[in-house]
């Protein structure tokens, strides 16, 4: 026989009646009369059907759905603060923003969108020629969601730190680019992205004492395709529609920027192995060691400089 412990034995000597046959709302209040653990315990009850379960047409199995459900609260997270977290609070809303991330690996349309024509082309004459994703999600935004705050995203949202660009940043070479794609109607009731024209050559972090009576929103059918500069101030706007707003973001990086998105650990190896050669561009595979530094060397006739080999 197994030991038990003190509490344990402390119950059971408690029950005088342990050995006797109750009704169940009796044998249910005792349950909870004997409980003495800081947490909610399991009650298990074992029924005896009259089925043998060796024969397949009398293995019984199912659920039941408790009449006031299992009596827990639900909590959500707000991250937020000021306005919009008094907002979460009286709404309960905040969980109605909800994101998929690294699509890569979901399904194969994904790599198919991501690589297409069109946005290649796009990000070539953005960002050039070699450029990364930095990140690849889902966002779903349902009715009664409140929104976001105006921010600006990776590598930008660090701007308020002067460590961590301590020389400046000039905004002429962007650093990002945001895609976004449409899957619902994007209208201004169903909380459609709010940017500030021009706010990409401020170079800083959006402020509370900040003007933002010029915001525009993106305003767009699914299928459409939005790009900007992650430097653009932006956010997205309360959905006050009585349908979702989905759509896919992207985020292009040049090569020499982390991704934001650990994206290559969470894909398996034939993923990564039969890839197509722009997939393999986006996670960073292809960029190998400069041949130049393989094929030169150094050459002391002016003391300085180097000779390509014939």
């Amino acid at each position: 026989m197994p030991k038990h412990g003190k509490k344990y034995r402390a119950a059971i000597e408690t029950d005088v009646n342990s050995n006797g046959s109750v009704e169940p709302q009796d044998a249910l209040k005792r349950v909870q009369d004997l409980a003495f653990a800081k947490f909610d315990e399991t009650v298990e009850a074992a029924v005896r059907v009259g089925v043998d379960p060796r024969k397949a047409d009398q293995v019984v199995r199912g659920t039941v759905i408790l009449p006031a459900g299992t009596g827990k609260k639900i909590r959500v997270l707000a991250l937020a603060d000021g306005d919009q977290l008094a907002e979460a609070e009286e709404a309960g809303t905040i969980h109605l923003q909800q994101r998929v991330w690294n699509l890569f690996g979901k399904a194969e349309v994904f790599s198919t969108l991501i690589t297409h024509d069109f946005i290649f082309d796009l990000m070539t004459k953005f960002l050039g020629t070699e450029f990364i994703c930095g990140s690849y999600c889902a966002s779903r935004l349902l009715p009664g969601a409140v929104g976001q705050e105006p921010h600006i995203d990776y590598p930008y949202w660090d701007f308020y730190n002067k460590e961590t660009f301590p020389m400046g940043l000039n905004s002429s070479f962007p650093q990002n680019c945001q895609v976004t794609i449409p899957l619902d109607v994007c209208s201004e009731s169903s909380g459609a992205t709010a940017y500030y024209p021009g706010s990409q050559k401020i170079l800083r972090y959006p402020k509370k004492e900040d003007d933002f009576s010029n915001l525009k929103q993106m305003v767009a059918n699914p299928g459409d395709l939005v790009f900007f500069n992650g430097n653009c101030w932006h956010g997205a706007m309360p959905n006050k529609s009585d349908h979702q707003r989905a759509a896919i973001l992207i985020e292009f990086l040049p090569k020499y920027v982390k991704p934001v998105e650990d994206l290559i650990s969470y894909l398996d190896e034939d993923f990564k192995k039969n890839c197509s050669n722009k997939v393999k561009q986006l996670l960073g595979f292809n960029y190998p060691y400069p041949k130049i530094m393989d094929v030169s060397k150094s050459v002391n006739d002016i003391g300085l400089g180097y000779k390509a080999k014939d």
